[in-house]
């Protein structure tokens, strides 16, 4: 099956991120449910979910995303932001595939991943410096590939980061 045109965004494992976010107060409302928004096989085992699409075999999910930011010196918050509800300014690329479509696809996919029971936050003291060590359990990670249009070579998304240091791209 070939892929959507533009951009695919490739993931091999899992995506364990939501990328709302609200303006400081303001609680966003939950997303709710698309009617009628079920998988279909499109052959084997790949199948359609909305516009994203999902292999059961193989544990990929990929779906087509534009590029956001085309300045180099731009800080970015995000890899990955929902057209409709997230902060764009702030992401690489974005999607009109939401959160909700993805987090299905992974439920679909659970024989091919493990969720993360690690930290994902630093503690502080009261002086602002780290408390202990953010445990990795090596469980919830993923590859994130972009290729741009159908034939294009798929790379790891942080190979259109730039570490600023450096200049260099941060590679996978």
């Amino acid at each position: 099956m070939k892929s959507p045109k533009s951009i695919a965004l490739c993931l091999p494992f899992v995506l364990s991120a939501c990328w709302v976010a609200a303006a400081p107060g303001q609680a966003l409302p939950p997303q709710e449910a698309p009617k009628g928004l079920k998988p279909e096989r499109i052959e084997g085992s790949k199948f359609k979910l909305g516009e994203l699409f999902f292999d059961s075999k193989s544990g990929e999910i990929w779906f087509t995303c534009k590029v956001n930011q085309r300045e180099a010196d731009v800080p970015l918050e995000y890899a990955i932001s929902e057209e409709t509800r997230g902060k764009l300014h702030e992401a690489l690329v974005s999607t009109t595939v939401s959160p909700f479509q993805i987090q299905v696809a992974m439920s679909l996919l659970s024989k091919h991943w493990q969720a993360s029971s690690r930290d994902l936050f630093r503690e502080f003291d009261d002086d602002g410096m780290p408390v202990g060590v953010l445990k990795d359990d090596g469980k919830g990670r993923m590859t994130i590939l972009l290729r741009k249009g159908e034939e294009g070579e798929a790379v790891p998304l942080g190979d259109w980061v730039l570490d600023r240091r450096n200049g260099e791209p941060l590679g996978a």
